[in-house]
């Protein structure tokens, strides 16, 4: 079961911090005055569509979410089999 969880919170912290990922690059498209394109790509006034690359620190913060996600969600998880095998 503790090996449910953990797989269970590892793929829900990855998804989340994937769209984390997506929205910091779109935002920063968005305040460069680009277009974001169907498949996530930044076009800057005409030039070639391309992936903006984050900071160091935006990638830290990603992480950080990543992992408090991760931690919470399995502490969660486990408190309810707990409840549930009582």
């Amino acid at each position: 079961m503790k090996v449910a969880i953990s797989i269970i919170s590892m793929l829900v912290a990855l998804y989340v911090s994937n769209k984390f990922v997506s929205f910091l690059r779109d935002d920063h498209c968005l305040d460069l005055g680009g277009r974001v394109t169907t498949w996530g790509g930044c076009e800057l006034s005409g030039s070639r569509a391309e992936i903006l690359p984050l900071s160091n620190a935006e990638y830290a913060l990603v992480m950080l979410v990543a992992i408090a996600i991760a931690l919470l969600l399995s502490y969660i998880l486990n408190r309810l089999a707990k409840l549930m095998k009582t």
